[in-house]
C-alpha cells in the first residue's frame, strides 16, 4: 500500500469515528478522499449538500513522526510544546479548494499527551485570531466530539 493511501485509509478511518459519534446526518456511501487543493473528505449532509473536512491530528506532524520512530513498549523522551496550536494555525492560514462549506476536524490519535480541556483551550486560542475557511471546527479525542466553533455551550 502507497504512504498516499495508508493515509487516505487513515482519514476515512478517522472520519468514520467521527460520523458516528457527530448529530449530522451524514449520508454514508458519499463518504470520498479528495486531493488538495480540496481538504482531505467531501460527503453529503442530509438538507445541506456537499460539505468538506479537513483533518489534523492534534499532535504535530514533527511529533507524530519521532513517536514512529519508537515501539509501543520503548521509551520516548522529548518536549512536547504546544504541537496544537502549531497545527490549527498552519489549517487556518491555508486555502482550499472546494464548492460548498469546509469543516475542520481536529482528531487525537492516541500520541496526543494533554487532557481534553487544554486541547480545546489551545484551539479557541488560535481561532480568537480567525477561522479561516472553515465554518465548524471540531475535535475528537478518545473521550468524546466537541464542537470547539462555533462553541456550543
Amino acid at each position: 500500500m502507497s504512504k498516499n493511501s495508508e493515509k487516505q485509509k487513515r482519514e476515512l478511518d478517522i472520519f468514520n469515528r467521527f460520523s458516528q459519534k457527530a448529530r449530522l446526518k451524514i449520508v454514508r456511501d458519499s463518504i470520498l478522499n479528495c486531493e488538495p487543493p480540496e481538504p482531505d473528505i467531501c460527503c453529503e449532509i442530509e438538507g445541506e449538500g456537499k460539505v468538506w473536512f479537513e483533518l489534523a491530528e492534534a499532535c504535530s506532524e514533527d511529533l507524530a513522526r519521532e513517536f514512529n520512530r519508537f515501539p509501543e513498549n520503548g521509551v520516548w523522551v522529548g518536549f512536547i510544546g504546544n504541537s496544537t496550536e502549531t497545527t490549527v494555525t498552519k489549517k487556518i492560514r491555508k486555502s482550499y479548494q472546494a464548492n460548498g462549506p469546509i469543516e475542520l476536524l481536529i482528531y487525537d490519535d492516541g500520541r496526543h499527551l494533554r487532557p481534553d480541556k487544554i486541547t480545546i483551550a489551545s484551539i479557541e486560542h488560535v481561532l480568537n485570531i480567525g477561522t479561516g475557511m472553515f465554518r465548524r471546527v471540531w475535535y475528537l479525542s478518545k473521550n468524546g466530539l466537541y464542537q470547539v466553533y462555533p462553541n456550543q455551550s
